[in-house]
């Protein structure tokens, strides 16, 4: 485990004309992607040590595919807030 602190900035902007979730006017709410970057290398790690596929990572976590693991592990995405709990969770080997 790296010895850095891990933490999460999450910036709302309201977006002109933007309706918002549900267009109920609330602004969108963006994950910062340094989030990601630090779970991708936990679950690049956790499932090398463990022998386990992105699909049972993703069965195991309820995120769909191999393919949306593959995506959290690369950067390209990075877990939605339940997704992201579930994989704390299975990381920290509570799941």
């Amino acid at each position: 485990m790296p010895n850095h602190v891990s933490r999460e900035l999450v910036i709302t902007v309201p977006i002109p004309d933007d309706k918002g979730r549900s267009g109920d006017g609330r602004p969108k709410v963006r994950a910062s992607a340094a989030t990601g970057w630090s779970l991708a290398g936990r679950l690049v790690e956790f499932r090398a040590r463990h022998g386990i596929t992105q699909a049972e990572v993703a069965a195991v976590v309820d995120a769909g595919n191999a393919s949306t693991v593959a995506q959290w592990e690369s950067g390209a995405n990075i877990p939605r807030v339940s997704g992201r709990e579930h994989l704390i969770e299975l990381l920290d080997g509570q799941r």
